[in-house]
């Protein structure tokens, strides 16, 4: 394949997956009427009873309970969601793989190929059903389906609790189906741009090409974390799940330029010259410079990799490891808590009794194992697939921290996660 520069790419590739992107968002107005449709049905269902058991507008807890009037608006109310789930994901797969065909063509004869084939509809249903960071999509819809339905429900047991009118129940009703739009036009605007990476990448691996480059749409929206992997080489096997997050519009363009290709190789060949033989496949930059040496390192234990890569998606491997640099930190910050981190440290991130999300740093979990009189607390950085390859999970930092510390720990994770911020608690 001749050699075309990344701007080259970003003018035949990128903007016309952009441009597929965008054409679909317009296809995507028909969620919002779905949404509405189920709106009203619901005002509607409430309203009938109202009419017949409501006094003075107000329908009492009671009165609902009698010959299960509730459970019957309730399982009514669960019957409409499950219809718009429906039909809210035949339409978007619908849109998806048409997307994904203009993707994959455009693709193919942007890289000189006239005569490609199309990829058959089982690979196509393959690649949009497998999960990716935990997930996939029809489970990350149902999910929603399933909240959106126990939300409903808890507002009208909150509105009769509190003698709101039919009418004022109503509102909040529509209000939360307002709210659960949003969530879902968000969930489809991501997953539309994963496929339709899906389909480029596929392209690529068809036409052999062997490695790829992330690529940003560079504008005042573009954020920090697509800037930072903004122009970075992968091989198109390890090349990481795009996009980065809801709303995120990066995209991934071949490689084709030898210069680049060879700059890649030497970077990645210096990488793995500072790795120790025989020891964990990681050597943290800002600890190792190329011609300084290696960094010594050791492992301790493993994670939990059904709990972590259910909140986070999949990562790079199971192993901790701690480096000599992080060890005489603790030992430097933490000098009275070293003695129990040789002691304990493996046991902590092997058999916590909490595994709690860090909500101000990426990727960063707080590992808790109770002690009698104290508890012990490591600081670990998950190896995330959209991390440089080749990293391990590794620990950061270490020391004790007091019961009341910890419940405050958690409460400011609570707060700024929500009620899954402890992604796990021994019971």
């Amino acid at each position: 394949m001749a050699q075309k520069s990344s701007e080259y790419w970003e003018k035949r590739i990128a903007a016309s997956t952009w441009k597929t992107y965008n054409s679909l968002e317009e296809k995507n107005r028909e969620l919002l009427e779905f949404y509405v449709d189920a709106s009203e049905q619901i005002k509607k269902e409430l309203y009938l009873i109202a009419e017949k058991y409501s006094k003075e507008g107000v329908l009492s807890l009671s009165e609902m309970h009698k010959k299960n009037r509730l459970t019957a608006l309730n399982k009514k109310f669960e019957n409409i969601i499950e219809d718009l789930g429906h039909k809210t994901e035949k339409s978007t797969k619908k849109n998806m793989q048409d997307g994904f065909k203009a993707v994959y063509k455009n693709t193919a004869v942007s890289m000189g190929d006239e005569n490609f084939s199309m990829p058959n509809k089982k690979l196509m249903e393959k690649l949009l059903n497998e999960p990716w960071r935990g997930d996939s999509f029809s489970g990350r819809l149902w999910k929603n389906q399933k909240k959106l339905a126990v939300g409903l429900n808890d507002l009208l047991l909150t509105g009769l609790q509190q003698g709101k009118t039919a009418t004022e129940i109503a509102v909040s009703l529509h209000n939360f189906m307002g709210q659960g739009f949003n969530e879902c036009h968000r969930l489809v605007r991501t997953e539309t741009m994963h496929y339709l990476n899906g389909a480029t990448k596929q392209r690529y691996k068809d036409a052999g090409v062997e490695y790829a480059q992330i690529w940003a749409a560079e504008d005042e929206r573009t954020c920090e974390q697509c800037s930072k992997y903004h122009e970075r080489i992968y091989p198109i096997d390890k090349c990481p799940n795009v996009p980065f997050h809801p709303n995120c519009r990066c995209t991934i363009i071949p490689v084709t330029d030898e210069k680049l290709i060879i700059g890649h190789d030497k970077k990645n060949d210096i990488e793995k010259a500072i790795e120790k033989k025989g020891d964990s496949d990681i050597i943290n930059p800002s600890i190792a410079k190329a011609g300084t040496g290696v960094a010594v390192i050791r492992s301790l234990g493993k994670i939990k990799e059904n709990i972590i890569t259910k909140e986070f998606g999949q990562i790079q491997t199971d192993e901790i490891i701690v480096t000599e640099e992080r060890e005489e930190h603790i030992k430097e910050r933490h000098p009275e808590d070293f003695e129990l981190f040789e002691k304990y440290g493996g046991k902590t991130v092997s058999d916590p009794d909490y595994i709690i999300r860090d909500g101000k740093h990426e990727g960063t979990v707080f590992m808790v194992m109770k002690l009698p009189n104290t508890n012990l607390n490591v600081v670990v950085r998950v190896a995330l697939e959209s991390d440089r390859s080749g990293l391990k999970n590794s620990v950061m930092t270490f020391y004790r921290i007091r019961e009341r510390n910890l419940k405050k720990l958690i409460e400011k994770s609570t707060a700024l996660l929500g009620k899954d911020a402890v992604l796990y608690k021994k019971e």
